[in-house]
């Protein structure tokens, strides 16, 4: 049986329940705070936003399985869980659009209620799965340091894909945007240095980047908007994310200046090196 999910869950992240860590707490919930203060039904609003992460998800872990055949046909040293070779997950392009398709269509019925989905939403949304399934397609198959910036577009794709049917507040766009950039920097910084990709620790980069934008924008246009309920909630929801990053980071902190030892004289220059006669 084919369901959307199980690649991801059993194949590609195995062990460190993804769908929930990654997809449900992170990207689902900024969705939800960064849209429902605008809508009048917010309990349809919230279950027609999770038929479109479904319908999104669907799409994207297409992406994923595609990944991993790239990378064990053509890359020297493709980066595959053991359970790949041991996969016994059915993957199915058609019936991955056969799910998005009709998730999609669910979820756009709930977020139009009472009235029905306008041609330009399905449209919108048609789009939306059609730029992520090639764009993730053309990423699997770019040289590693090419793919840094698409890698940009896709997490774009993935935070705010909604957005192509859905409002947003002001405040939940730096919600969105600060997400984007705390998952691309530590890409950027793993393709160029060759370090290791910690993709779950993006809580504190996000939190400095929600504060330090929302600052920006502050100044510019008032500082109502970040103020406001949603603004605080978004910030304390970002600070819990972090919080074990945070407290870590706290307890790691130190001065590099060391105490003087007693009856012992710091190092001078000239102890260092001694000039020619």
């Amino acid at each position: 049986m084919y369901l959307p999910g199980l690649y991801i869950s059993r194949v590609k992240r195995p062990g460190v329940r993804y769908i929930y860590r990654s997809i449900i707490s992170d990207e689902f919930s900024i969705w939800v705070l960064a849209s429902v203060t605008l809508v009048s039904q917010p309990l349809l609003h919230v279950a027609g936003l999770a038929l479109l992460s479904m319908s999104f998800w669907a799409i994207y872990e297409t992406g994923y399985v595609d990944n991993d055949r790239v990378g064990a046909r053509h890359e020297k040293d493709p980066v595959l869980t053991p359970e790949f070779f041991e996969c016994t997950v059915r993957t199915s392009t058609v019936l991955a659009w056969v799910w998005a398709a009709a998730c999609g269509l669910g979820g756009l019925v709930l977020l139009r209620l009472p009235f029905a989905p306008k041609t330009g939403d399905l449209l919108a949304w048609a789009a939306v799965l059609l730029v992520t399934f090639f764009w993730f397609g053309l990423y699997n198959r770019l040289d590693k340091r090419t793919r840094i910036w698409f890698f940009a577009g896709l997490q774009m794709l993935r935070s705010m894909s909604f957005v192509a049917v859905v409002s947003v507040s002001l405040v939940g766009a730096v919600a969105l945007i600060a997400h984007v950039l705390a998952r691309w920097v530590p890409y950027y910084s793993y393709r160029l240095t060759g370090g290791k990709w910690k993709d779950g620790e993006v809580g504190t980069s996000r939190l400095l980047f929600f504060i330090l934008i929302s600052g920006a924008l502050a100044a510019v246009v008032g500082s109502g908007p970040f103020w406001s309920p949603v603004g605080l909630v978004l910030l304390l929801w970002f600070a819990f994310k972090a919080r074990r990053e945070l407290v870590r980071s706290v307890r790691e902190a130190h001065l590099i200046i060391e105490r003087r030892r007693t009856g012992t004289k710091p190092n001078s220059g000239r102890s260092l090196a001694r000039r020619p006669h």
